[in-house]
């Protein structure tokens, strides 16, 4: 058995403080998940796309990005991946803006990232329960990704497993 530990930066959610310290520090949330093994090969299937200037009306491909990382994560089936391209996504409306991503296999992992070398961020507000909801989740990675309040506004969690047990997550 192996603890698979990660960190998710999180600024300011909970509260309508914008982070918290140091200007320029950077609180972070250290997750650890049991896991019986790392996985070997994380997501087997298609890879799509969201973008800040995108449309949730086009195909979620590179060229023509979905628009909501919420939209994009409900599109997602096991084995599948979605890339959150570099930008600022604010988050606000119940359940549309909430990533919710279904579970993946132990062979075909559901992966959640943002784009190498320019990590998006994801501005919760309006009191919004949370960023992200891995409730009854299996296998399902998130990585790259910064959660914080949008400028001080209420924006309750950034991640939660309600509802239902999780397992097999894994934060990078």
């Amino acid at each position: 058995m192996e603890l698979l530990f990660g960190a998710l930066v999180m600024l300011g959610c909970g509260s309508g403080e914008s982070g918290g310290g140091d200007e320029g520090s950077v609180p972070t949330v250290a997750a650890a998940v049991q896991n019986d093994g790392p996985p070997a090969v994380p997501a087997t299937g298609a890879t799509y796309y969201v973008s800040p200037t995108g449309n949730n009306a086009n195909a979620g491909t590179l060229a023509s990005p979905w628009r909501t990382p919420g939209y994009g994560s409900r599109k997602l089936k096991a084995g599948e991946t979605l890339v959150i391209l570099g930008g600022s996504y604010t988050l606000s409306v119940y359940d549309d803006d909430i990533l919710d991503p279904p579970s993946g296999t132990a062979n075909n992992w559901v992966v959640i990232r943002g784009e190498d070398g320019n990590r998006p961020i994801l501005r919760g507000k309006s009191n919004l329960l949370t960023a992200v909801d891995l409730g009854g989740a299996k296998y399902v990675k998130l990585q790259n990704l910064e959660i914080r309040s949008d400028n001080g506004a209420w924006f309750r969690d950034g991640i939660e497993a309600l509802g239902s047990p999780a397992e097999h997550l894994l934060f990078q």
